[in-house]
């Protein structure tokens, strides 16, 4: 009850539930999670951080309390602790689908791709729908250059999120890179069936028309663009213009 209050703000019935669990269970876990909700909530950090602690070190089974922690050190901005706080936990609950996401994004957050990529790939071996360890598994790949994999993985998240546009993005390119090119151009037409005015996926869909040797369409884009003034696209699509050659891919993840 004291979370709900908490969350909704209502700080004085958060207090007065987080003193009746400290009365019925004195240095409890949860008592001691709440206090350290209503001192986050206070901006107080670090005493926050050292209840949060106090109370994942109290129950090192409570997978959630051990996940409020590691969340407690990211937004400190201490995301190396963090993740080593979740290894440590996952090494004491190796079968928890949910700590091993948590410590997937922090991985993924720290720019250890290829780290993050294993272990939301073995995420999906326990839940192979999970829409969390898709993104991570798909992103992630996106980063290491596995374009095959990232495209399968994030095609496989749009299944569960059909508008999630900055993901559909990210697939297109992915498709892109793989060479997959009338399936990019098709991604990039429904991104700009819901957002005409998206200046990335307009370009990119004239790099996917280009390779696709739909040439004609890809420059009455390009032309379009630069007489719409767009500077970051414009200058690659004179560049195509005037040399006829082929566009250069703009990847706004890189």
């Amino acid at each position: 009850m004291s979370w709900a209050f908490a969350a909704l703000g209502d700080r004085a019935r958060a207090e007065y539930h987080a003193l009746r669990v400290e009365q019925l269970a004195p240095g409890s876990a949860d008592a001691l999670a709440l206090r350290a909700e209503l001192e986050q909530r206070a901006g107080h950090a670090n005493p926050a951080l050292e209840l949060y602690r106090a109370a994942a070190q109290r129950a090192a089974n409570d997978a959630t309390l051990q996940i409020r922690y590691a969340a407690a050190l990211r937004s400190a901005g201490q995301g190396t602790q963090a993740r080593d706080w979740l290894r440590a936990a996952l090494k004491n609950q190796p079968e928890s689908f949910r700590l091993r996401i948590a410590l997937a994004d922090v991985l993924f957050e720290l720019a250890d791709y290829a780290a993050a990529a294993r272990e939301a790939e073995l995420a999906l071996e326990r839940e192979p729908t999970a829409p969390a360890a898709l993104y991570i598994a798909g992103a992630a790949a996106y980063q290491l250059q596995n374009h095959v994999r990232a495209a399968d993985r994030l095609g496989r998240y749009l299944q569960t999120d059909v508008n999630a546009l900055e993901v559909r993005l990210l697939y297109a390119n992915a498709l892109l890179h793989a060479e997959r090119t009338d399936e990019a151009a098709r991604q990039y037409g429904v991104i700009l069936a819901a957002s005409p005015n998206r200046a990335d996926a307009r370009y990119n869909l004239g790099v996917a028309l280009w390779k696709s040797d739909r040439r004609e369409e890809a420059r009455a884009l390009f032309r379009a663009l630069c007489s719409e003034g767009d500077a970051a696209a414009c200058p690659y699509a004179e560049a195509t213009l005037r040399q006829d050659a082929s566009p250069a891919f703009t990847d706004p993840a890189n």
